[in-house]
């Protein structure tokens, strides 16, 4: 992305022509059609392999032979369409040691779909159990693929293994009319607000960033036992020789701060400016997102802008970069509680 932004003139031309031909090209696939065309062609022939050569992936990129996979964390839309304009469809999947392996997986083509873990297999039975009235429950699979359980210790394969055989997985999700199966969150994760209503928090985590894509890192739903739910955001940051993030932000983000008038390069010169207009837009954004929750309970009502963004060192990812939200929550908490303690419902920093 880096390399793409310093293209001018012509070269920014046929970069932007060949990634648009790609995107058309998979999601015509994804759709069932055949897609490709001339446009497509020489995008891949002129440019795309030149791409996939210089990051090395050649052989992972080859249309027939190659193929790129996601697990263990979900992946976000922004990265996914972003690798499908580059002609590298990455399939998501989802499975376990239990499951003997993948339980669902995308397949190139109509066999994937944006934000689908794919579809389950044909020789064992996935499905949801217990679904609400949107149809999300736990997805469980069962069949000569999975487990006889853990060894010496019955109680906790009881736990997994349920009386007619199904492994549960733990995850909340849900399958579409085309039997795409959807992850939307973790059972230990669920909040349970004030008014007692059930709302899983991935989902409305992962369409916040897709709305804030180029200037929020992370967002971490907060709203236990409360009157309503709030969001912690972290802003990109530059990253340093180890992978960690620093104090300065991402280029992009200055970018977008200097087009609200801002002059701050860290997160903490944006929270000491106190500027309505960065404020503004960040609830703009909050605002849009509530407008696509399955429930008034999933609507987010406060934001909270954290100092830094997470790590491993920082104790915040695991090393599959997943965010510990317990370990969040316990970190903020003291900041957290004085968000709540305002009664209108509005942004706090």
């Amino acid at each position: 992305m880096e390399v793409g932004r310093q293209n001018t003139g012509v070269k920014k031309v046929v970069a932007t022509w060949a990634k648009e031909a790609a995107a058309r090209h998979h999601q015509e696939r994804m759709a069932g059609r055949p897609g490709g065309g001339l446009s497509y062609w020489l995008a891949r022939r002129l440019i795309l392999t030149r791409v996939h050569a210089a990051l090395g992936l050649e052989r992972a990129a080859h249309p027939t032979t190659g193929g790129f996979y996601s697990s263990a964390a979900p992946l976000s839309t922004q990265t996914f369409s972003y690798f499908l304009s580059l002609d590298m469809p990455i399939m998501e999947l989802l499975g376990s040691s239990e499951t003997g392996g993948p339980q669902t997986a995308c397949l190139k083509g109509s066999g994937m779909r944006r934000g689908s873990v794919g579809r389950g297999y044909p020789h064992f039975e996935t499905a949801i159990l217990n679904p609400d009235e949107n149809g999300i429950g736990e997805i469980a699979t069962r069949g000569r693929n999975v487990f006889l359980g853990y060894m010496w210790d019955e109680e906790k394969t009881r736990e997994v293994v349920t009386a007619e055989g199904w492994v549960l997985s733990g995850d909340l999700g849900r399958q579409d009319e085309d039997g795409f199966f959807y992850v939307c969150g973790r059972m230990k994760e669920i909040l349970i607000t004030g008014g007692g209503e059930n709302v899983s928090p991935v989902p409305i985590e992962d369409d916040i960033k897709a709305g804030l894509g180029e200037v929020v890192s992370q967002a971490v739903v907060v709203g236990d036992q409360r009157k309503h739910l709030a969001v912690l955001l972290t802003l990109r940051t530059e990253l340093d020789a180890m992978g960690q993030p620093t104090d300065t932000l991402h280029p992009q983000v200055v970018e977008w701060l200097r087009s609200l008038g801002s002059t701050a390069t860290s997160t903490q010169e944006i929270i000491d400016e106190d500027s309505v207009e960065v404020r503004a837009a960040i609830q703009a954004a909050l605002n849009s997102s509530n407008t696509r929750v399955v429930s008034k309970a999933a609507m987010v009502r406060k934001f909270l802008l954290l100092p830094e963004d997470f790590s491993m060192a920082g104790g915040e990812l695991t090393p599959t970069l997943k965010v510990k939200r317990h370990f969040v929550c316990e970190k903020y908490s003291t900041r957290i509680e004085e968000m709540y303690q305002h009664e209108e419902i509005s942004s706090m920093w």
